[in-house]
């Protein structure tokens, strides 16, 4: 006799046993969480390469200026403009940069000189500016050069983060010369050193010179070329260039 208990126990008996479709079931119940990590890691992977970048474009501004004897306005942002290199392959345009120049003596700081590229500036010229304390010991009667990076950072997935992510860098460096005056008024004129002067005087010498070598070049043709009957110009049977027998004492000539 056919007992419906024993049919339905056999039947789920059956179904426990059989193992078909089951490493669909696991792919299935395991891949959400395998995109979600893969995701996950490639966001916080790109931000963790950015910041990176960050830190070296403020260790680079900062060292840059640091180096310098005098320096204006305009020569930061020309040193900002190097982390166009650095920041490759993300895009610099984002990034935001500020540069601020500290007078330290003794526990005192004050500010010289501020500029800053896609960012507000935090400091005025004669402010005073917080420092760390073991810096004030190393940096007394110098100057001190602070570079600050920041950028706003988009998820690509957001699968991790679902805003945006504000990373930034800080850094700081002691000046390298012992000068008396350093950094720039709020015009960006310069101040201290004469770097521009030189670069002037060095740009008009180098014209007198490239001029005075035009005069004396005219003065050889306009003598040279009375008396000589046997030169048919260029190439000619007097040699052409260079006198008689040419570059090199051989004939360039098309008569030769």
């Amino acid at each position: 006799m056919y007992e419906p208990r024993q049919g339905i126990a056999g039947a789920s008996a059956r179904l426990l046993r059989n193992q078909k479709g089951i490493a669909a079931v696991e792919f299935a119940l395991i891949v959400p969480i395998l995109l979600l990590s893969y995701l996950g890691a490639t966001d916080v992977t790109q931000g963790l390469a950015i910041d990176r970048k960050l830190g070296q474009v403020a260790s680079t501004v900062s060292d840059l200026v640091a180096q310098e004897g005098s320096i204006t306005r305009d020569e930061v942002h020309a040193f900002f403009q190097s982390g166009i290199a650095i920041m490759r392959p993300f895009d610099f345009e984002n990034t935001k940069l500020r540069l601020t120049i500290v007078e330290v003596n003794g526990s005192s700081t004050e500010v010289t000189g501020a500029t800053a590229r896609n960012w507000e500036i935090d400091a005025s010229n004669g402010e005073t500016y917080e420092l760390p304390s073991d810096l004030l010991t190393l940096s007394d009667e110098r100057y001190v050069v602070v570079a600050e990076v920041s950028y706003d950072y988009s998820p690509m997935f957001g699968t991790v983060f679902n805003s945006t992510v504000p990373l930034g860098q800080r850094s700081l460096h002691v000046t390298r010369k012992d000068v008396g005056e350093f950094g720039f008024p709020p015009d960006g004129s310069p101040t201290g050193g004469g770097l521009i002067e030189d670069v002037v005087d060095a740009v008009d010498d180098v014209v007198d010179d490239v001029a005075g070598d035009e005069d004396e070049e005219s003065g050889e043709d306009d003598g040279g070329s009375a008396g000589d009957g046997d030169d048919d110009g260029p190439g000619g049977p007097g040699g052409g260039w260079g006198g008689p027998g040419g570059w090199g004492g051989g004939c360039w000539g098309w008569r030769c």
